[in-house]
């Protein structure tokens, strides 16, 4: 009885101190986001993973700026003069939306901007998620909507077969110690292959972990009232529930990339 005693306060006292510990770090984050909210960005920004987005969603545009008028008005200067977006897929957006100008007279953005100017509260808990997505593995995400991915290649069972030779020097060697020789080729084909899949596979390392937080964070805002509610992003988390399920064994490493 007195183990479980002290097992159960010394779990309470685990979870105050992990209480603790997350209310500071949220407090740190809030008093970033203030201490930056308004000023410009004084990081570097690396416009061909911005544009990222643009270039891969193919909807029918009104109209798209030309490389002549982007250089002629210094259109990347004054992208990093106004940007102040929190996450990076805010600034894939807000690149796509002063890259391809509309013909509409009115912005449904609008509604929003009145809504988070008047209520600072509901605007820094939304700051507070979309933080969550300001990694630059971000970036990748718009190379899932490719229309061709990475397949798998021809040759790939071969690899079985050079793992059962890998397999079978390494034991014979013990009898046959000269085999750890010939051990040297299939292991150099390995270490090749490893490098040249892993360059092949980077959008996935990189995009799948930040997918995730995406449909996460989604989960969160479209809670937040109904000003957020939209049905297609609703749509759109249900259809992605089994992308998570697949992946739910994945080691994502706080969402920077996949590491076992």
């Amino acid at each position: 009885m007195e183990f479980f005693i002290l097992g159960l306060i010394g779990f309470i006292l685990v979870i105050l101190v992990i209480h603790h510990v997350n209310k500071g770090r949220t407090k740190r984050k809030i008093d970033e986001i203030r201490t930056v909210w308004g000023s410009p960005k004084k990081e570097s920004f690396d416009f061909d993973s911005i544009s990222k987005y643009a270039d891969t969603v193919k909807k029918s545009k009104f109209h798209r700026l030309t490389d002549q008028t982007i250089e002629d008005i210094d259109f990347y200067g004054i992208f990093a003069l106004i940007d102040r977006t929190t996450s990076k897929v805010g600034q894939q957006f807000l690149y796509k939306k002063l890259l391809e100008p509309t013909n509409n007279t009115t912005d449904p953005s609008e509604s929003l901007i009145k809504l988070f100017s008047n209520d600072k509260q509901l605007r820094e808990e939304i700051q507070l998620e979309l933080i969550k997505l300001n990694n630059n593995g971000t970036y990748y995400i718009p190379s899932l909507w490719k229309d061709k991915l990475l397949e798998k290649p021809k040759w790939f069972n071969l690899l079985i077969v050079d793992i059962i030779i890998v397999a079978s020097l390494v034991v014979l060697s013990f009898k046959f110690p000269v085999l750890i020789i010939a051990l040297i080729v299939p292991v150099t084909l390995n270490m090749f292959l490893h490098y040249w899949n892993k360059n092949n596979t980077f959008q996935f390392l990189k995009s799948f972990p930040q997918l995730n937080n995406l449909i996460n964070v989604s989960k969160v805002l479209i809670k937040k009232g109904d000003q957020f509610h939209d049905k297609s992003i609703e749509d759109s988390i249900t259809n992605l529930k089994s992308f998570q399920h697949k992946v739910a064994l994945i080691n994502f490493d706080n969402g920077t990339g996949i590491q076992s």
